[in-house]
């Protein structure tokens, strides 16, 4: 095996435990901006390693600034934007199932999950 393709296995590695991790910890009504960077980051060690990865990725409009409050003076909106947690995991089970179930192995297992 060569450095490239050890280096290559270790990034799959990586990727895989940071969306595991992150299916495991997300929030249970939205997830912050700062989940969908983490994912996005896993995401691209995907790439990196010469994974298509371009349809897992969370589309730049689920990301909205979420109300936190409603009164007759106004709206108010939280300070970061979020995704609708059903969305976000509709692309983290995504990603997860196609390299669980791929032929390919790639050290992503049911167990792992």
């Amino acid at each position: 095996m060569t450095k490239e393709r050890s280096g290559n296995g270790d990034k799959v590695r990586r990727a895989f435990e940071r969306i595991s991790s992150i299916r495991q910890n997300i929030p249970e009504d939205h997830v912050d901006e700062r989940f969908v960077q983490e994912y996005s980051d896993a995401l691209h060690h995907l790439h990196d390693a010469g994974y298509n990865v371009k349809e897992f990725e969370i589309p730049q409009q689920w990301l909205e600034l979420r109300v936190v409050r409603k009164s007759d003076i106004g709206i108010a909106h939280a300070k970061y934007r979020s995704v609708d947690r059903a969305l976000f995991l509709t692309k983290v089970d995504a990603v997860l199932g196609y390299f669980t179930r791929s032929r390919e192995k790639i050290g992503f297992t049911v167990s792992n999950l």
